[in-house]
């Protein structure tokens, strides 16, 4: 067997044996598809599967990859709340072992729902459950007290960080001038809400980072992709799950949006809210402002990768169309902004 995309096959057996010692000796490393930030693995051997996630080598000691952080929260969540995560099996700190800091958590085998899935498994999703069950899942989240999100905790006026935070981004960032990204960061400033409640926030909530079981009744598998769990205002993911969300083939979405083309109609993202305002008791008159956010932020942290692709990363071929989708979700931002986004 062969090292698979520059993973070190015998020094990651060799920490798997010390780590995972009831396990059987690994016997397959294959890189599956997927996000655009951490590399993925399936690895397993004689009767055991798992997945292994890391930070690709480029970028390997930045904050945004910090994979302690993330296994602890797993940790946590599998240990004291309700909400479905993979059990975290192993984590290794020490980037010698295969080029980077990384995990190893159970592997959840499920669906996806995504554009691209099957016909005969679309035709199998109850869209009304599914989207019920998102409320219900940002809902349990809404209820964990921030103290489980570990020393990221920083106290109130977690928004105001945000925005600082993400401006700073940007402007470590930026390869050209944007005109929309500079507005939409001026009109969140200007139009901050106030926090109504300090919880447990995934940061990354969307369609792709759920997994559903394959049978009936439908039922959240997993959650996946803790990398940016905090302390904060719950709001923030739905605003990522509404911004994410289409309908169509004609939004202007780019790599990693949503169509809600399920078996059955998956209702408008208004009735979504409404709902999550029954779960949570919150109110989401300002959800618009969320939402505009979640296109601030994803401008700033693509327009890095972006900048990974002109100075000559090419492990992403997808990279290359982040020229025009950054100013598209910086467009799309502004649209919930000035209240043009459909919440249909």
């Amino acid at each position: 067997m062969a090292d698979d995309d520059q993973v070190p096959i015998e020094r990651l057996r060799q920490f798997l044996r010390d780590a995972m010692p009831a396990a059987a000796e690994l016997a397959s490393v294959e890189r599956l598809s997927g996000g655009l930030s951490c590399l993925t693995y399936a690895i397993g051997g004689d009767g055991w599967e798992a997945i292994l996630r890391r930070a690709p080598q480029a970028v390997s000691s930045s904050r945004a990859y910090d994979f302690a952080h993330e296994f602890r929260i797993l940790e946590r969540m599998w240990a004291n709340t309700e909400i479905p995560v993979p059990k975290p099996l192993a984590l290794c700190e020490d980037a010698a072992i295969i080029g980077a800091p990384f995990y190893v958590m159970e592997r959840v085998k499920g669906l996806v729902l995504q554009r691209h899935m099957p016909e005969q498994a679309r035709a199998t999703v109850d869209g009304t459950r599914a989207a019920a069950l998102l409320v219900d899942a940002l809902g349990a989240l809404s209820d964990v007290a921030p103290e489980l999100m570990s020393s990221r905790r920083n106290g109130g006026a977690y928004l105001e960080r945000q925005l600082a935070l993400f401006r700073k981004l940007w402007a470590a960032n930026r390869t050209r001038p944007i005109p929309e990204v500079e507005e939409l960061a001026g009109w969140l400033e200007r139009n901050r809400p106030a926090t109504q409640r300090l919880s447990a926030v995934h940061g990354d909530f969307k369609l792709d980072n759920v997994m559903f079981s394959a049978g009936k009744p439908l039922e959240i598998a997993a959650v996946l992709d803790w990398e940016l769990a905090t302390a904060g205002d719950p709001l923030v993911d739905l605003g990522w799950l509404v911004f994410f969300l289409t309908r169509d083939d004609h939004d202007d979405l780019e790599l990693g949006e949503h169509a809600i083309r399920a078996g059955s109609p998956f209702p408008p993202r208004a009735a979504l809210a409404q709902a999550y305002a029954e779960r949570t008791g919150l109110s989401v008159d300002a959800l618009p402002w969320y939402v505009a956010l979640s296109g601030f932020k994803l401008a700033a942290i693509m327009e890095g990768s972006y900048r990974r692709y002109l100075e000559g990363d090419r492990s992403q071929p997808k990279f290359a169309g982040l020229e025009q989708a950054v100013m598209r979700w910086a467009r799309r931002g502004l649209r919930a902004a000035r209240g043009e986004l459909s919440m249909e």
